[in-house]
C-alpha cells in the first residue's frame, strides 16, 4: 500500500514538473510584464501619488498584529490573490494580465519611495520580500493566462481557412475586453460604493451582455464546443495539481519569511 501511495505521489510529482515546462514561456510573460510594470511604477512615481492611501491601508491593518498574526495576514492575502487570478484568467486571460502589471507598479513605486529616503541599499531590504512570493505569484498568473488563452488558440486554430470566422473573432473579442471593463467598473461600484448601486449593476450586467458575441464564437460549433471543453479541463486540471503542489509551498514559505521581516522592521 505504501509503495502504491509513493509510486502515485511520484507521478503527480512527475505530471507537475512536466507542466511546468509546457507552461514557462507564459510564466516568462507575466514576469516581463510585472517587470515593465516596476519599471512603470519607478519611473512615474510622482504621478501615482493615489497608491499612497492604497499602501496605508494594508499597513494599518498590520501594525498592531503579532509576528504570527503578520504571517497568517500575508499568507491569506497572497493566496486569494494567486488563486483567483488564476481562476480569472479563464476570461481570455485579462485578470491576470492587469493583476502582473498592477502588482509591478506597486513594487516600482514602492521601490522609488524607499530608495528615495534611504538610498539603494534599501534594496536588500525588499528583496528578501520577493524571493519565494514572486515565482509562485508569476506560476500562478501564468497558468490563469494559459487557461484563458486556451479559448483563444482553439478558436483560431478550428476556423485557421476561414477569414471572415477569424474577423469576426477579432472584434468580438474587443467587444469582449470593453465588456470586461464594464464588469470592473461594476464589480469595483459594489464594493467601494463609489457609484451608486443602480449604476454598478448595469454597469456589470453590459459587461456580462458584451461577452456574449464571444462566447456564441467559441462554443456555437459542436467540434469546437467539444475541443474548448476538453482543453479547459486539461488547463484547468493541471493548473490545480501545479498550485497546490507548487504555488501553496512557495506561499507559504514567503509569508513566513515577509512576516517575520515586517515584524522586525515595523
Amino acid at each position: 500500500m505504501k509503495m502504491k501511495i509513493k509510486i502515485k505521489k511520484e507521478g503527480q510529482f512527475r505530471k507537475v514538473i512536466g507542466y511546468l515546462k509546457e507552461s514557462r514561456n507564459y510564466f516568462y510573460f507575466i514576469a516581463g510584464l510585472f517587470l515593465i510594470g516596476a519599471i512603470f511604477g519607478f519611473v512615474l512615481n510622482g504621478e501615482l501619488g493615489f497608491l499612497d492611501s492604497f499602501l496605508k491601508d494594508i499597513v494599518d491593518k498590520i501594525k498592531d498584529f503579532s509576528m504570527g498574526g503578520t504571517i497568517l495576514f500575508i499568507f491569506q492575502n497572497n493566496l486569494s490573490s494567486a488563486f483567483f487570478a488564476m481562476l480569472l484568467g479563464i476570461f481570455l486571460g485579462i485578470i491576470p494580465l492587469l493583476n502582473a502589471g498592477f502588482n509591478g507598479v506597486i513594487v516600482g513605486y514602492v521601490f522609488a519611495k524607499a530608495s528615495a529616503l534611504n538610498g539603494w541599499t534599501v534594496l536588500f531590504k525588499i528583496l528578501p520580500h520577493g524571493i519565494f512570493e514572486l515565482p509562485a505569484i508569476f506560476i500562478a498568473l501564468g497558468m490563469g493566462l494559459r487557461i484563458g488563452t486556451g479559448f483563444l488558440e482553439n478558436f483560431f486554430i478550428h476556423y485557421k481557412k476561414d477569414a471572415l470566422k477569424r474577423f469576426l473573432g477579432i472584434i468580438a473579442l474587443i467587444i469582449a475586453v470593453l465588456g470586461l471593463i464594464f464588469v470592473s467598473t461594476g464589480l469595483s461600484g459594489l464594493i467601494s460604493s463609489e457609484i451608486s448601486g443602480a449604476s454598478a449593476w448595469i454597469s456589470l450586467v453590459l459587461g456580462l451582455v458584451l461577452f456574449l458575441p464571444l462566447i456564441n464564437l467559441f462554443f456555437k460549433d459542436r467540434k469546437l464546443r467539444n475541443v474548448q471543453g476538453k482543453v479547459f479541463m486539461d488547463r484547468f486540471n493541471q493548473a490545480i495539481r501545479v498550485f497546490v503542489f507548487v504555488v501553496l509551498p512557495l506561499l507559504v514559505i514567503a509569508a513566513i519569511i515577509e512576516g517575520i521581516l515586517v515584524f522586525i522592521y515595523k
